[in-house]
């Protein structure tokens, strides 16, 4: 499918992993370097992957607010 995008117009990928909350080498190498590289070389512009919440702050009391209640 991302081999698509740039001939259907999409020249500009903001690429992110919502089942992961932490990265991991799955989202850095996969879906940053390998995913990019398939983009790239089928004529796209611009790829770039969105990291993932790690220790956000907002996220780790988010957490935490979770685990309190339960």
């Amino acid at each position: 499918m991302l081999k698509e995008f740039p001939a259907k117009g999409i020249k500009n990928v903001l690429a992110f992993s919502p089942a992961f909350v932490a990265d991991c080498l799955e989202t850095t190498i996969e879906v940053g370097e390998e995913f990019k590289e398939l983009f790239e070389e089928a004529g796209g512009g611009h790829w770039q992957l969105v990291p993932s919440l790690n220790s956000e702050p907002q996220w780790v009391e988010a957490v935490a607010d979770m685990l309190r209640r339960n």
